[in-house]
């Protein structure tokens, strides 16, 4: 933690501590401690002590020789267009305070500094509720809320306002089309036809032909097949299959015959054969009691019987 005190000293403005604020951060962290300990808690002088710090945070007179208190040192740090953060420190603890462009906390932190008990903290904020102010603590793994008296100087602001107070706006319409560069000035000598905002510029020379300065869009044409040297030619016709006469037979010594015996060597037409559908082989049976026998058996699974063939 003391390196990281000697960086803030760099980039920080340091802040003179009263002693009435030094002893309202004494108590503010001590009642931090117990809630986030899960501990009572002194609620009534919590919040008065909250009010004064945010009072004084708003102003926050630089530091001076005759400072109150050497034990706590104040810094703070950020940019007016987007708030900064109020660092308090002591060597046991420190109370961190986040201040939006109009000087309004919004958000806030506590953590020991002690050896061994740096993770014993978290954030706190204040939210509006239909019973009043609520100390909403979370230390990364619960939640709790606690009820606070009301109090005209506990205004409390919130971290989905100071994100909306940083957007950058986009530049309107007329700001965009005043930011643009203007057209460059004609050529002496040259002349330029008049231009159009959906038409591409062009300038025509006297002995050149047009040059247009804006690329148009490429249409994307369909794929041409290239000529081949067959083009003009006709496409051959197709041979067809001749079909055979089904009483055509063939002889044994090569001649292709419809009568009934060959003229050439006296042949007789053979007859057509005939194909024979066999008929399913049926299962056997044991001769013995009649059970259906298995195909490769032999002996019945039933009565034991050799089979044989």
């Amino acid at each position: 933690m003391n390196s990281t005190s000697s960086d803030f000293s760099s980039v920080f403005l340091e802040i003179s501590l009263p002693s009435s604020i030094v002893r309202d951060l004494d108590f503010l962290s001590l009642n931090l401690k117990k809630m986030f300990a899960g501990q009572s808690a002194d609620i009534n002088g919590f919040t008065a002590g909250l009010v004064r710090i945010m009072e004084w945070s708003k102003v926050r007179p630089p530091a001076d020789n005759n400072s109150a208190s050497a034990a706590w040192t104040a810094r703070y740090g950020g940019l007016p267009e987007f708030g900064g953060t109020l660092i308090c420190q002591n060597t046991e603890q420190e109370l961190m305070l986040s201040l939006d462009a109009e000087n309004v906390v919004y958000m806030g932190s506590w953590r020991s500094l002690q050896p061994g008990q740096e993770e014993h903290g978290g954030i706190f904020s204040i939210e509006d509720s239909s019973s009043g102010k609520m100390l909403v603590l979370d230390t990364g793994l619960a939640k709790q809320q606690i009820q606070l008296p009301e109090s005209e100087g506990l205004t409390w602001g919130s971290v989905a306002g100071f994100l909306q107070g940083i957007q950058i706006e986009k530049p309107t319409q007329l700001e965009a089309e005043e930011s643009q560069p203007p057209p460059p000035a004609p050529v002496k000598g040259l002349p330029v036809l008049p231009t159009s905002p959906n038409k591409p510029d062009v300038e025509r020379f006297p002995d050149a032909t047009p040059t247009i300065l804006a690329k148009p869009a490429k249409r994307q044409l369909p794929p041409v097949s290239p000529l081949s040297e067959n083009a003009d030619r006709k496409p051959a016709p197709v041979e067809r299959p001749v079909m055979i006469n089904p009483k055509t037979w063939q002889c044994t010594c090569g001649s292709k015959n419809t009568e009934q015996f060959c003229p050439k060597c006296g042949s007789k037409k053979p007859a057509p054969v005939v194909e024979q559908k066999s008929a399913p082989a049926q299962p056997a049976v044991c001769k013995q009691c009649g059970v259906a026998l298995s195909i490769g058996a032999r002996f019945c699974r039933n009565c034991g019987t050799e089979v044989r063939g």
